[in-house]
């Protein structure tokens, strides 16, 4: 019994990674294969910054975007052993968002953002999942989405 709950937690946390990260490139192809249907609200652009287009070198962003992905795995791997769902939810958001965006940068150099907001708030699929699952985590610990 211990062995298939375990199991359902790791079906959980694939299912929620892998659902975001193909969500996410399935959104970017809609894009660069259909450019005609972009507009105000859905348009193809390219980041290469970082959070918010900050600038940084290319070589250092790979490393640190590889370090922190290491530990998300490491923390989730312990969740998983906890079978706290609600942190294995904010891992698998963390983790789908974190690994398609990179995916992005190390293919093409720069992460495509596929929606804009008036003001210039640029943003994708990766984007929104990485800030749910950072909400998500923050939210009180006496919350009912978190088990006591």
């Amino acid at each position: 019994m211990q062995r298939r709950i375990e199991l359902t937690f790791v079906n959980f946390f694939l299912f929620i990674f892998f659902g975001t990260l193909v969500l996410d490139q399935s959104v970017k192809l809609i894009a660069r294969t259909y450019p005609e249907i972009t507009g105000t609200f859905f348009r193809l652009t390219e980041n290469s910054g970082i959070a918010f287009s900050i600038p940084i070198a290319s070589t250092l962003l790979r490393v640190i975007l590889v370090v922190i992905i290491f530990f998300l795995i490491i923390l989730c791997v312990r969740s998983m052993k906890r079978r706290r769902i609600m942190e294995i939810i904010c891992y698998a958001l963390l983790l789908g968002g974190g690994v398609s965006n990179s995916m992005d940068r190390f293919r093409l150099g720069a992460v495509q953002d596929t929606f804009a907001l008036p003001g210039g708030l640029l943003f994708n699929v990766a984007d929104v999942a990485i800030i749910v699952g950072i909400l998500l985590f923050l939210w009180p610990k006496k919350s009912i989405l978190r088990p006591s």
